[in-house]
């Protein structure tokens, strides 16, 4: 007797933000569009709460989409005086707001996270501003109240209390020898359950999934290599396995989803 799991993400596609839903046993993927007509050239950045919405970023706006229904609503400018797009938002689901993430633009602008609330999307408090490079793929642990980040210039993951203090921008023993004009990191990506951060290093023509204990300053290991991933993400799977039974068949499904969609230039999230 099969048991069928459904790995369901939402994706920026070309036409716009879909519903994937992969099935675990036969690997057939459905596609759902949910937002239409964005252009293919618009940055958009995805974040998902814990009831079903789906918050979204384009240009300065950010937007709520209940998957269920399909209903889309803009939800206002991020703050006051910010001017730029994002570079990366993730959602708090113990308090209910949205960090966000800027890079800086020009010599008198440096890189920044905020904290907005989402019944006023414009009341946004800065977090962290000092020290920061071009900064991407948030990820936040609540419980244990920390921030994760990839430095795009040093190539290493950084990360800070959710109060903006004790900024650590080497929290990972391998990481000082990660400058390389070679290698790229990408899609940070956190997994409370099994206390664990994940992240593609890409290096011209591969990919390698890594993985790191969130606690453990020595335990960073390459999880399995594969064809350039444009955007690797954990996800929620519809079925009654434990964590540990599913995750190895849930990697597997996603790079070889990733690689068949990076065709049509899809990013998970």
């Amino acid at each position: 007797l099969l048991q069928c799991c459904c790995i369901e993400l939402v994706a920026r596609t070309r036409q716009g933000i879909s519903l994937i839903s992969v099935d675990d046993v036969t690997a057939d993927v459905e596609t759902s569009l949910l937002v239409p007509s964005i252009s293919e050239e618009l940055s958009v950045l995805l974040t998902m709460d814990t009831a079903g919405t789906c918050y979204f970023a384009m240009r300065d706006h950010l937007y709520s989409l209940t998957i269920d229904s399909g209903l889309s609503t803009d939800l206002g400018k991020f703050g006051h005086g910010i001017e730029e797009a994002p570079t990366a938002i993730a959602f708090e689901w113990i308090t209910k707001k949205i960090f966000i993430s800027f890079s800086g633009v020009g010599h008198d602008s440096s890189a920044r996270i905020y904290v907005c609330s989402l019944l006023d999307i414009t009341n946004c408090a800065v977090v962290l501003h000092n020290d920061l490079d071009y900064l991407h793929s948030l990820c936040l642990d609540p419980l244990d109240g920390y921030i994760y980040w990839l430095n795009g210039i040093s190539n290493s993951i950084e990360k800070s209390f959710m109060n903006g203090q004790r900024h650590d921008r080497f929290p990972y023993d391998d990481q000082s020898s990660s400058f390389s004009k070679d290698v790229t990191y990408s899609s940070l990506t956190l997994d409370l359950l099994a206390k664990r951060l994940y992240f593609v290093k890409t290096q011209r023509k591969s990919s390698q999934i890594w993985y790191c204990e969130l606690h453990r300053r020595d335990s960073c290991a390459s999880l399995l290599a594969t064809n350039p991933i444009h955007f690797f993400t954990t996800s929620k799977v519809n079925c009654n396995h434990s964590h540990v039974d599913y995750l190895s068949k849930f990697l597997t499904l996603v790079v070889l989803h990733l690689v068949y969609l990076s065709a049509w230039g899809i990013s998970y999230l």
